[in-house]
């Protein structure tokens, strides 16, 4: 789990660039932002559900599998970002690293194989069609089985921050830090949620995301914006568990 935790983070690390340039953005640009533009704000949609995605596969599928392992990653992530009606982060950082791995073992499987001569062109046609079988797949079938699926997690996610009983998280959420599973909390679970709310509630709403990740004594400031007392509860239960 402690190795799965640094290569979640280590995603989003070497990404953070179009998270920022995407915040910047929607900061400036938005509707609540200092210049609203309906035009420009249009960028937002894309960038999130489709971009960001298949950067992430892609980084995932490069760590593990090479260059070819990513772009094969990229594909497939791409074909189901279509197929999808809401943002595939988290999917496409648990999919990317398994493609990845997939593409490495039948590397060593194909090494010394194949026929001399024809090791790059034959090595690439299989991997072309591997990849065009798995995106027209995912673009099918799988893409809007995940989109429920994610739809149904995020209303999860709402009902309890309405319900009150936010601040329960900790529960869970403090316990990974004595395992070292805070990664795996921040990068793989509450962040990429929290990263596809942006485009569809105001922040207000999609903070406590946020707010209840296993690093968030940076994002505390960001409880001036919020409107929900179970958030701001959350927010004072937060530093009083880390104050002890």
């Amino acid at each position: 789990m402690y190795k799965l935790g640094r290569l979640l983070s280590a995603i989003v690390s070497q990404n953070i660039v179009i998270i920022i340039a995407i915040g910047l953005i929607r900061a400036i640009f938005g509707v609540y932002g200092w210049f609203p533009n309906d035009n420009v704000n249009l960028l937002v949609g894309p960038l999130l559900n489709w971009l960001v995605p298949v950067l992430f596969g892609y980084t995932g599928g490069h760590l593990l599998g090479g260059k070819r392992g990513g772009t094969v990653a990229a594909i497939v992530i791409f074909g189901l970002a279509l197929a999808s009606n809401v943002s595939m982060i988290f999917i496409a950082m648990l999919i990317g690293p398994v493609i990845g791995w997939a593409v490495n073992r039948i590397e060593r499987v194909l090494e010394h194989r194949l026929p001399s001569g024809y090791e790059l062109l034959t090595a690439n046609f299989i991997f072309a069609v591997l990849a065009g079988g798995l995106a027209v797949t995912c673009f099918l079938y799988v893409g809007q089985f995940l989109s429920g699926v994610i739809l149904k997690l995020n209303g999860l996610i709402l009902q309890v921050a309405y319900s009150g009983w936010l601040p329960a998280t900790a529960a869970v959420i403090e316990p990974a830090k004595v395992l070292f599973l805070n990664n795996v909390m921040s990068y793989g679970i509450l962040g990429p949620i929290g990263i596809s709310q942006i485009k569809d509630f105001p922040v207000r709403r999609a903070a406590c995301c946020w707010l209840t990740s296993s690093g968030c004594g940076g994002r505390c400031g960001a409880t001036r914006l919020l409107r929900l007392p179970s958030i701001r509860w959350a927010a004072f239960m937060k530093f009083i568990f880390r104050m002890c």
